[in-house]
């Protein structure tokens, strides 16, 4: 039997359509396709944050109310601060509870989650999440990295993929591909990829929502997910999320986290708040990743005594892993090579202790 399914674009957006038609094949095990194309090129629909926001063509954010839910929330296009707002009607009609159940299960097929956390900024915690999933991705692993530090996206810039854009497909937003990685970041819906983005706690949490329920991810082994730091409603929204969309014969076992901090004792302070908050909410801490081990942060590092040199540190963050039911501590030395790999979007090279972090992970 021969089916025609879709009539497809030609340059261009090929390609984020043929991983739909893909899809589309395995699930409904069609043995022949007839596939036409049109002789004009016709893109499939570009996402950005203002097509997110639902705002009308010709306004801009400011026509979206300060008390505003957020799209995708329960109460969007309810609210009563969503009167006179010209996108009432579109929020009402997109509520997630008339969303079609399948687009709720775009992480079914997706093996295990890593939640990459820190309790305070520029411990390198986005560093560690890129350098892992391209790790993982060498180890011959099927991998997605997505970035939702909604206000301080730093994925794009570290997988060599600032400006790419993101196309709906058939299945959902079609994730931009680094080879075998599929990543996904606020930072490709921008027009602008230095401009500031000052959304409240709703709007965050709703695209956040949007990232875990419609990204066409396929079959993964592994999902890395980059948070920003701290413990804030962004992180519950995930966690909360996640536990309603993984819920299986596993429990939520799927879902474990890893936490980064630096030696000084600022940062292994907050550190213990991201533990006790994983801890909290049922999440597995795997490791704890000391970064920077060597830099001039050890001269600050915590209860060092003469004589001691780094095991100081090592000891403290071992009694840090006791205390909250973290499997590992891992120490990752301050190397020029990482932060070029950082600054170029690449990979660094094999013999580096991000490799040596996702060995350790696979045989958990």
């Amino acid at each position: 039997m021969i089916t025609k399914i879709a009539t497809l674009p030609t340059g261009a957006g090929f390609w984020a359509f043929f991983t739909s038609i893909e899809t589309i094949l395995r699930l409904s095990h069609l043995s022949q396709l007839t596939i036409t194309f049109k002789s004009t090129p016709v893109s499939p629909k570009r996402l950005n944050l203002v097509r997110f926001l639902h705002i009308n063509h010709g306004s801009d954010d400011s026509d979206v109310p300060e008390s505003c839910p957020g799209p995708g929330t329960e109460k969007a296009g309810r609210s009563a601060s969503c009167e006179g707002c010209p996108n009432k009607a579109f929020c009402s009609s997109s509520n997630p509870n008339t969303e079609d159940a399948g687009t709720k299960n775009c992480l079914r097929n997706v093996e295990n989650i890593i939640i990459v956390a820190s309790g305070k900024g520029g411990v390198g915690k986005s560093t560690v999440a890129t350098q892992l999933a391209f790790s993982l991705d060498r180890l011959g692993k099927k991998v997605g990295l997505l970035d939702v530090d909604i206000t301080g996206p730093s994925v794009p810039s570290m997988t060599g993929t600032t400006g790419e854009e993101v196309f709906e497909s058939l299945l959902g937003w079609t994730p931009v591909y680094v080879d075998n990685l599929s990543v996904m970041s606020i930072g490709y819906l921008m027009s602008d990829h230095e401009s500031s983005i000052s959304w409240r706690g709703a709007k965050k949490d709703a695209l956040i929502k949007k990232f875990l329920t419609s990204v066409n991810w396929g079959e993964l082994d592994y999902l890395v997910i980059d948070t920003p730091p701290g413990t804030s409603d962004e992180h519950i929204t995930l966690v909360n999320t996640l536990k309603t969309l993984v819920k299986d014969g596993s429990g939520f076992r799927r879902v474990r986290s890893i936490l980064v901090t630096t030696p000084q004792k600022r940062a292994l302070d907050d550190a213990k708040r991201s533990a006790q908050f994983c801890n909290d909410l049922g999440v597995e801490i795997l490791m704890l990743v000391e970064n920077m081990a060597n830099s001039f942060f050890d001269k600050f590092g915590s209860e060092r005594r003469p004589g001691d040199g780094s095991a100081g540190n090592s000891r403290l963050m071992l009694e840090v892993c006791d205390r909250y039911n973290i499997r590992r501590h891992v120490r990752v030395d301050s190397d020029p090579a990482i932060t070029e790999a950082g600054e170029s979007g690449s990979f660094v090279a094999e013999n580096n202790p991000f490799m040596a972090i996702a060995r350790s992970i696979l045989e958990m």
